[in-house]
């Protein structure tokens, strides 16, 4: 219960805090649209439509990821075997254009392994962690995402692991939080993380990361139960 509660506060803090921002942008340049029609300048008022269109998609985005969020746990597909192989081939597609313009690099464990879930949750989970790999290479010249997994303890332990920016050890606790994001300039909304947690929560494994520092990469492990050998 302390755990939902402290969830629940986050939650009604982060909706109004993070959908404010694009509220501002389209207010202030709404206002803007009525002054530059008035004036007839029709370079400011494309600029003033520019901005309100890129702020509504925002706040587009914000809503399906909050929904999104709700629904897991609530909405669930039936449980299935499904190779490991399988869900991880299944991801790469999804996000096949960014790791084709990044130039990434990827290396997936061989050994066939069975879990056992959600298939369309588990996908997401994949899709996630290696799009956020990608996002945060920096400047890597050889960039690299490795997959891997080990059994333990009758589960099977995955792992993402890159060879990216890195992650401050202080900010660790926070990245799986609704709307993190270590960084303002990266692309998306920052749930991604969050939508990871908790779809490995309601398939009874968790999820942490592991990273040396800044500039030394990082990996992502998460737990599934395991279904035995193909």
């Amino acid at each position: 219960m302390q755990a939902k509660n402290a969830e629940l506060e986050c939650f009604t803090y982060s909706i109004p805090h993070d959908l404010k921002s694009p509220l501002i942008t389209i207010r202030t340049f709404a206002g803007a649209l009525d002054e530059d029609i008035a004036a007839g300048n029709a370079e400011k008022v494309a600029q003033d439509l520019e901005f309100i269109n890129a702020a509504s998609n925002k706040m587009d985005e914000l809503l399906n990821e909050l929904l999104e969020f709700s629904r897991i746990g609530r909405v669930v597909q039936p449980s299935e075997e499904i190779s490991l192989q399988e869900l991880v081939k299944e991801a790469i597609v999804m996000v096949a254009g960014r790791i084709e313009n990044r130039g990434v690099r990827m290396q997936v464990a061989p050994e066939p392994l069975l879990v056992y879930g959600d298939r369309v949750r588990l996908v997401e989970v994949f899709q996630n962690l290696i799009d956020n790999a990608v996002k945060f290479m920096g400047d890597q010249i050889d960039p690299l995402i490795e997959i891997g997994c080990e059994r333990k303890n009758g589960d099977v332990a995955v792992c993402v692991r890159d060879n990216g920016m890195g992650i401050d050890p202080r900010h660790k606790d926070q990245l799986f939080g609704l709307f993190e994001k270590l960084s303002p300039d990266t692309e998306g909304t920052g749930l991604g993380l969050a939508l990871v947690k908790r779809i490995v929560e309601t398939h009874g494994g968790r999820v942490w990361v592991e990273s040396e520092g800044i500039g030394k990469g990082a990996c992502f492990w998460f737990t599934l139960p395991g279904k035995g050998e193909e």
